[in-house]
């Protein structure tokens, strides 16, 4: 009966231990993840410092692909698309707007228009023949 009660708590020594362990590796991971992210912001920031807004729209995309909850880089991406919209729509008007001449006025005769005279109905009723 003792030895029975040693085994079960032997056994959930090692589940806790086994257990504690997956999580350490987990942490690991995840924070391998969270120091990539950071770091792909980091560049995709330096990246829109200097005005490389395609750079850094790509970065940013990398980094919402591992935390895609973080509101902060959606409002970056946001930002940098803005801006990169911008300089496309910028680039496309023309540096110099053509000059337009004016035309040569003439002064304008008013036209007199008539009336035209009225003309006799088509449909005239001599008798009216009642109900």
């Amino acid at each position: 009966m003792i030895y029975k009660r040693i085994l079960i708590v032997l056994i959930l020594i090692a589940l806790i231990v086994a257990g504690s362990l997956a999580l350490l590796k987990n942490k690991t991971v995840l924070s391998a993840q969270y120091k990539r992210c950071m770091q792909l912001t980091s560049e995709a920031d330096q990246l829109f410092l200097n005005k490389k807004y395609k750079d850094a729209i790509e970065k940013y995309r990398q980094a919402l692909m591992i935390d895609p909850k973080n509101q902060k880089l959606w409002q970056k991406l946001i930002e940098s698309i803005r801006k990169e919209a911008y300089l496309q729509v910028s680039a496309a008007k023309p540096a110099m707007i053509p000059q337009v001449t004016k035309p040569e006025t003439k002064p304008v005769q008013p036209q007199v228009i008539t009336p035209p005279a009225p003309s006799e109905p088509s449909f005239v009723i001599e008798e009216d023949e009642g109900c």
